[in-house]
C-alpha cells in the first residue's frame, strides 16, 4: 500500500504532505462552519421577526408586538413559532448546501442537474407533505395540501 502511494505521488500528495485532515485545516473548517451557523441563523432571525424584534423583545408600543413572526414571546422564554423558524433556518442550511454544491462542480452534466433537481424536489415534496398532515387526538389526519399550517405550530 505505502509502495502504491510512493509510486504514484502526485496522486497521493494530499495525503503523503499531510495537507488536509490536520488540525489547522480541521480547526479553520470548523470555524467556517460555525460562522456559516451563525449567518444562516440570525439572518433567518431578523427576516423571521422583522424589523425591531431580533433580539425577541417585543414591547406593545412596538408595531411589531403581535407580529406572527415573533419566534420568542416577550421575555418569557416561550416559544411562539419556533416549529416554522425551526423549518425556515433548516431550508436556509439545504438551499445554502446546494448552492455550495453548485459553486464547487468544474463540469456540469446531466447528472450533476438531474441530482441537483432529485435534491430539491425531494426537500419541497418533504416540506409539502410535512405542512399537509395535523395531529387529531392520538393520530394523525391528512390535510392533502390543504393547510398551510406545521405540525404543532401556531
Amino acid at each position: 500500500m505505502a509502495d502504491t502511494a510512493l509510486q504514484f505521488q502526485t496522486l497521493y500528495s494530499v495525503g503523503l504532505n499531510k495537507a488536509d485532515l490536520n488540525v489547522r485545516v480541521m480547526a479553520q473548517s470548523f470555524l467556517q462552519a460555525c460562522g456559516d451557523a451563525a449567518i444562516l441563523y440570525y439572518l433567518t432571525l431578523g427576516c423571521f421577526n422583522g424589523p425591531g424584534l431580533a433580539n425577541g423583545d417585543a414591547s406593545s408600543s412596538s408595531p411589531y408586538a403581535s407580529s406572527p413572526g415573533s419566534v420568542w414571546e416577550g421575555s418569557t422564554g416561550e416559544g411562539f413559532g419556533i416549529w416554522v423558524f425551526g423549518t425556515a433556518v433548516y431550508t436556509n442550511m439545504v438551499t445554502a448546501m446546494l448552492v455550495k454544491v453548485a459553486l464547487m462542480h468544474n463540469s456540469w452534466s446531466s447528472y450533476a442537474f438531474g441530482g441537483m433537481a432529485f435534491s430539491l424536489a425531494l426537500y419541497w415534496g418533504f416540506v409539502m407533505l410535512y405542512g399537509s398532515f395535523e395531529p387529531v387526538g392520538d393520530g394523525f389526519v391528512a390535510t392533502w395540501l390543504a393547510s398551510y399550517e406545521f405540525y404543532y405550530a401556531p
